[in-house]
């Protein structure tokens, strides 16, 4: 969700200081929420405030006239065509480093499988569409920005619920589903089944002589053959 907040700094700030605006969420995300190793707070620090200086430039550039307050975010066909571009033009940035790092860094990874899915790119817009609601909340009055504080704690909130979810849903080994969630998928799909008079299967898959793996070799190679083999 730090989109909420950055993109109205890229909406309003000139690009200098739209990139410094992350410094201080960082710092306080650091040391409040979690702790991370330093190479990847000043990667994710970068990555941000380049990501917001390009796309502050980008407004800037395509922003005529001067115009100030909401004016200058939806005051005008130009000015929704520029904000929409700044929006995309920062969330781009962003994506295209991260996914160049993880590709660079995750062996047998394609690029094009970096990016977001379906699911994430609702979220992007959802994030996206919060931020310039709470660009125009500050570009009309300084105290209204208070009253986007609870509405985007309760999107981010709502996001970490689908994130509990899907963790309470997936074999940490694997990444596929746990005995809870296949055993409430099969009991809906034999269901479906015997109420469609359709047939249905289920295959099992026995590993040979996996307890060997792991008296020879280990646990830590045991769960990568399970993840190979899940693969």
């Amino acid at each position: 969700m730090m989109g909420v907040w950055t993109l109205p700094a890229a909406l309003l700030l000139s690009p200098a200081l739209a990139a410094l605006v992350v410094v201080p969420l960082d710092v306080f995300f650091f040391h409040r929420v979690a702790r991370k190793a330093p190479v990847k707070v000043v990667f994710n620090t970068a990555c941000i405030g380049l990501s917001c200086f390009v796309g502050s430039s980008v407004h800037v550039a395509l922003t005529s006239g001067p115009s100030e307050g909401v004016g200058r975010v939806l005051g005008s066909g130009s000015a929704v065509l520029a904000t929409l571009a700044c929006a995309v033009v920062r969330q781009g940035t962003n994506d295209v480093l991260v996914a160049q790092v993880i590709a660079l860094t995750t062996p047998k990874t394609r690029l094009r499988d970096c990016f977001n899915d379906r699911e994430a790119w609702g979220i992007v817009c959802a994030e996206t569409c919060t931020g310039v609601l709470v660009a125009v909340a500050c570009a009309a009055s300084a105290y209204s920005v208070l009253l986007a504080i609870p509405p985007a704690l309760v999107l981010q909130r709502t996001l970490l619920l689908t994130e509990f979810r899907e963790a309470a849903r997936t074999d940490t080994k694997t990444g596929l589903a746990n005995s809870g969630y296949w055993r409430e998928v099969a009991e809906r799909e034999l269901s479906r089944a015997r109420g469609g008079r359709e047939s249905l299967a289920v295959l099992l898959v026995d590993i040979d002589h996996f307890k060997g793996v792991n008296d020879r070799y280990g646990h830590l190679v045991g769960d990568d053959v399970l993840r190979a083999v899940s693969n």
